[in-house]
């Protein structure tokens, strides 16, 4: 249940932040690159780690047809469960983050 609520809330970030559409199994291909150990591309998908933010959770840094974005994979539940901006993007668009809502952003003004 988690592992599928993760994935819908995934594809519905991929679609609102980067206007990108995927269906379940690529949506398994892109996960199941950061699977693989050392590699730093996966056919056409380009991913590097960066941070651990939890004991379950990992950030690392995609490219996915030409968009770079930030994905937050969730080891409990094998999934990736959000996509963010980059920080050069958020700065670009002059986004800031709401702490209420950690899935939304807003124009600054």
């Amino acid at each position: 249940m988690k592992q599928a609520s993760d994935e819908l809330h995934c594809l519905k970030r991929l679609k609102d932040r980067f206007e990108i559409e995927i269906s379940h199994d690529e949506y398994r291909r892109i996960v199941n690159c950061l699977k693989m150990p050392g590699a730093k591309v996966y056919d056409d998908i380009q991913y590097e780690f960066i941070s651990h933010s939890s004991k379950t959770r990992s950030l690392y840094r995609m490219v996915y047809k030409d968009i770079e974005f930030h994905a937050v994979y969730n080891k409990a539940s094998k999934g990736i469960v959000t996509v963010l901006f980059t920080p050069d993007e958020v700065q670009r668009q002059g986004l800031t983050f709401e702490d209420e809502d950690d899935d939304d952003f807003k124009q600054s003004e």
